[in-house]
């Protein structure tokens, strides 16, 4: 690993986060964060913010108009109904596309979606158009809300109409029950049957490449470590025509492209039946090493019985149970949520905003621009706060990803955080 030159800029920490006191760290911050968006979007990855929780795809099915397909699951639509005996639940839906170099507004809408509920199976699934004036790269920000509080969600994703061979362009889909259905997330598993549908693309040959997952080691934030230009090559390579069936039979990363030498337009991942969520007792085992040295994951991973393993691993921490069994709870709640917000080409928790996430939880406030996004922890920032900023690297092998400024004085939290956890207790940090 190649060690650079400390960089100019300083980051200062200060962190609060939920559940309950675990640690207090308060320090000052002395740069200004480069210039964002003007709004705050800490709802993004805190799901306890709202009781909505749609799932968006967006898809460019002609020049100058693109399908918003959402799905949204009969339990929560349930909660939002105002009168107990009727089954209609209204939802108002707002989005505004907004260029991503000026963030100035090229279209917008609103309108109110009723849907019975009784009529439905397990989710709501619907959609809209959006237009698209012109070739280029935008960001679409949709609200989705019922009439009672906390019942509004947003969501913000990137629309990108500036070639035809943007993932845009094609719509995954899943055989669920003899029937097609979108694929709003782009995990895969072995057992399951897809397809990738495209008006463009129709009839084309397109080039997918299969690589496995390489083994994961830890980059604190506070190593100053290059970021990994490497192309790598692919274990295995097939052709694909849109419309066909297709499986992904092993674990690991397929990535669809135009060509051999194009950039990847559509990255599926494959890391399990269960993925993004914690459910079995191998995808317990790999984040431990957030926590843990070499030899004692090693000892872990070796044990002849790897529940009793983990489990006197946690519960070791703690004298209390209790409270053992709820920071088991809250660490691998943070690794399916970083797991579904922030994979790319590696499980999300792997990912540099996913390891900040798994240790210190849900930032404050969440500033995005085209260039990436800043994290700030903390209720007033502009003050005192803890900082971390995610450059977005448009990566022509696999697509973009967010990669961390890391910086030395990060250490000092890091190591507050490793102790916490590592004492029984949840870590936060307050403004104290």
């Amino acid at each position: 690993m190649k060690i650079l030159k400390p960089s100019n800029y300083i980051v200062l920490f200060i962190l609060a986060a939920g559940l309950f006191a675990a640690s207090c760290v308060s320090v000052q911050q002395t740069t200004a964060p480069a210039p964002s968006y003007k709004y705050n979007f800490s709802s993004l990855y805190n799901p306890g913010e709202s009781d909505l929780h749609p799932e968006v795809r967006t898809y460019i099915n002609t020049d100058t108009s693109a399908i918003v397909f959402y799905r949204i699951p009969k339990s929560e639509l349930r909660q939002l109904l105002t009168d107990p005996s009727s089954s209609s639940v209204k939802l108002q839906i707002k989005y505004v596309l907004r260029d991503v170099s000026t963030f100035e507004i090229v279209d917008s809408s609103s309108f109110i979606n009723s849907i019975n509920i009784k009529e439905t199976n397990s989710s709501v699934f619907s959609y809209f158009h959006v237009k698209i004036p012109a070739k280029s790269n935008y960001k679409l920000i949709v609200s989705i809300a019922g009439q009672r509080e906390k019942s509004g969600k947003r969501l913000i994703m990137e629309l990108d109409n500036s070639s035809v061979f943007t993932q845009d362009y094609f719509l995954p889909e899943k055989s669920e029950d003899s029937a097609w259905t979108v694929l709003y997330d782009n995990y895969v598993n072995e057992e399951g049957i897809y397809r990738i549908s495209s008006k463009t693309h129709q009839g084309a040959s397109l080039n997918f490449e299969y690589y496995k997952f390489q083994e994961y080691v830890l980059v604190p934030p506070y190593y100053l470590a290059k970021y990994d230009t490497e192309v790598h090559k692919p274990d295995s390579v097939f052709l694909y025509k849109p419309g066909d069936t297709l499986t992904f039979p092993a674990k690991g990363i397929y990535l669809m492209r135009p060509s051999s030498q194009s950039p990847a337009s559509v990255r599926f991942i494959n890391a399990g039946r269960y993925f993004p969520d914690v459910m079995v007792l191998k995808d317990m085992l790999e984040p431990l090493k957030l926590l843990t040295g070499n030899k004692e994951y090693n000892e872990i991973s070796g044990s002849e019985d790897l529940k009793l393993a983990i489990d006197n691993f946690w519960l070791s921490k703690s004298e209390n149970q209790k409270i053992a069994k709820e920071q088991i709870r809250v660490f691998y709640n943070r690794v399916a949520l970083a797991n579904k917000y922030f994979t790319d080409d590696k499980e999300g928790w792997k990912t540099d905003r996913g390891i900040i996430y798994v240790m210190l939880g849900p930032p404050s406030v969440i500033n995005m621009s085209s260039e990436g996004e800043e994290w700030i922890y903390g209720e007033n920032p502009d003050v005192a706060g803890v900082l971390f900023i995610f450059d977005k690297i448009n990566d022509s092998w696999a697509g973009s990803r967010y990669v961390l400024r890391r910086n030395e004085t990060y250490q000092s939290v890091w190591a507050k955080a490793l102790t916490t956890w590592k004492n029984g207790r949840i870590f936060t940090i307050t403004n104290n």
